[in-house]
């Protein structure tokens, strides 16, 4: 089990690495040529979802709950100090939060989304480490989790499909391919949700640019999850089969890239993700130590 959950973790953080190395709407890159550039990739820097699966990490193992004044203000303490990006352009809401300021203050003075400019989904693989199994308990943590900084339904939905799948693929017999895509439809919320995961699960052997054109790229959360959860689908064999099909996809890999990640890490494990992948990629060694705390307060065996 320590395998999978530290799968889940570098995952994440491996796939928001290859994002920024292979960046976004850039349709039409074989597969191959794709391949080659994750093989070469060498990354310092620290990319949104893994700052934020981090935050969300490390909120929920010192609190041993979710907090939310508390996420929010180790989510604002992490983003200010990424590195290789630079200063936000307003440091400001991220300056008061990490100081300890309510969300809910902040918020009368514009939207946190505008804040950390990302998607919660890529943040939720730590509810379900968190959860030890319960797969209820893992999509009430994300939506939780993903409602401290966003309020629109389909992004806090989109957060719990994706810690959901990740629930899933710790379990022993995890369910593959078309089942599980059944599986996440029967827990989504948000209509339009349902009927994209729908698609996924009948789509079948198509290849990366047609599925792009009828499950979209982004840049929403009705998109982006869709398309990681088909790249999944498209390639069950491997951690490596899985990132390549969904950097093929092209659109918004900032969010693809890293929930196609973190789930395809639950599934196949850390020894899966091949060497090079993962010591390309900054805080492989303090996600694999994160990992290793859920895992010891759980009662998967070891």
């Amino acid at each position: 089990m320590a395998e999978r959950f530290r799968g889940a973790l570098v995952g994440t953080a491996v796939g928001d690495a290859f994002a920024s190395v292979l960046g976004e709407h850039e349709e039409e890159v074989p597969a191959e040529a794709i391949a080659g550039l994750l093989a070469r990739a060498s990354v310092s820097v620290d990319g949104a979802a893994t700052t934020l699966t981090t935050s969300v990490a490390e909120s929920l193992l010192f609190c041993g709950a979710l907090d939310e004044d508390h996420l929010a203000r180790t989510m604002a303490t992490l983003w200010l100090r990424r590195r290789g990006l630079g200063a936000p352009p307003d440091r400001g809401p991220l300056d008061r939060l990490a100081e300890g300021a309510p969300p809910a203050q902040i918020r009368l003075q514009g939207p946190l989304e505008e804040v950390f400019e990302s998607e919660p989904a890529m943040q939720s693989v730590p509810a379900a480490l968190m959860a030890d199994g319960d797969l209820t308990v893992a999509v009430s943590l994300a939506r939780r989790a993903a409602a401290v900084t966003h309020k629109d339904g389909a992004a806090i939905d989109g957060a719990g499909i994706v810690a959901a799948a990740a629930a899933l693929m710790l379990q022993p017999a995890s369910p593959a391919g078309p089942r599980l895509i059944e599986a996440l439809e029967h827990l989504a919320i948000d209509p339009v949700m349902r009927t994209q995961l729908h698609r996924v699960a009948r789509l079948g052997r198509v290849d990366p640019p047609e599925a792009a054109a009828i499950i979209g790229t982004g840049p929403t959360v009705l998109e982006t999850v869709p398309a990681a959860l088909w790249a999944l689908v498209h390639a069950p064999g491997s951690f490596s089969g899985a990132l390549v099909a969904a950097a093929a996809l092209g659109g918004l890999r900032s969010a693809i890239l890293p929930i196609t990640g973190a789930i395809a890490g639950a599934r196949h494990g850390v020894s899966a993700v091949p060497t090079e992948w993962r010591i390309s990629v900054a805080r492989a060694d303090a996600l694999i130590g994160l990992a290793d705390r859920f895992l010891a307060r759980s009662h998967h065996p070891r």
